[in-house]
């Protein structure tokens, strides 16, 4: 992102598209032809209209749009190819951006427009909607059962009749042992439910042992209490 930043703000104030560089870059001759950028003219002082000066501005707009085109090439299998190019593609058309620029370097703008153009109308072309399942789903296998004539519930299919046999006997002796324990737990049961009634009865037993008691105890005091009330009214009378 931050090459293409910069190459469009290159762009925009070369060819006059509404860059930071307030008017792009003056072409004066149109004699010159462009070099292979030179590093080492670079950062120079063109404050007057020289040859160097105009020689090294038509080489940096040849490098420029040379740039553009090695991009182009180097990045048309990315998917945002379009939206990445977009800018470039609208500084490259637009209406008198060509004016701006030498002769020597309008071959090389229209190709670099052209191209650029070229690659954003195959990227899109070449877009192919979201699918949620790019397989074709699997029909699911049919079987056709298998019918038996002379089937029978009881009778085991299996050839080997001792292998037959032996299973016949597992089952049963299975069967026997569920029988065994469902009637051990009824047992249980039954025997669990005797011993809580008899212990019932027991507590029941004592409970009333234990009121008897109690009352012949309170009978007796009342008794006692009435014998000595009598021998005590006895003596007030004597």
């Amino acid at each position: 992102p931050e090459l293409h930043n910069t190459l469009h703000r290159l762009l925009a104030a070369s060819l006059g598209g509404g860059g930071s560089g307030g008017g792009g870059v003056g072409w004066a001759g149109a004699a010159v032809r462009p070099r292979p950028l030179s590093f080492a003219t670079l950062g120079g002082s063109y404050c007057v209209a020289t040859a160097e000066a105009e020689q090294a501005s038509v080489d940096e707009g040849g490098a420029l749009l040379s740039l553009v085109q090695s991009l182009a090439e180097l990045h048309a299998q990315l998917p945002s190819f379009a939206e990445l190019f977009a800018p470039h593609a609208a500084l490259l058309g637009a209406p008198g951006g060509a004016a701006r620029l030498p002769p020597a370097l309008h071959a090389a703008h229209e190709a670099a427009r052209a191209l650029v153009e070229l690659r954003i109308g195959r990227a899109i072309a070449g877009r192919r909607p979201l699918r949620l399942q790019r397989r074709a789903p699997v029909p699911i296998k049919l079987l056709n059962p298998v019918f038996e004539d002379d089937f029978q519930p009881g009778r085991d299919a299996d050839p080997d009749r001792e292998r037959a046999q032996l299973q016949l006997l597992k089952r049963k002796a299975k069967k026997e042992h569920k029988g065994a324990a469902r009637e051990l737990r009824k047992d249980g049961a039954f025997l669990a439910g005797e011993r809580e009634r008899e212990k019932r009865q027991r507590d029941d037993y004592l409970e009333a042992r234990g009121k008897r008691a109690v009352q012949i105890m309170q009978e007796q005091e009342h008794a006692w209490k009435q014998q000595k009330k009598v021998k005590r009214d006895a003596a007030k009378e004597l």
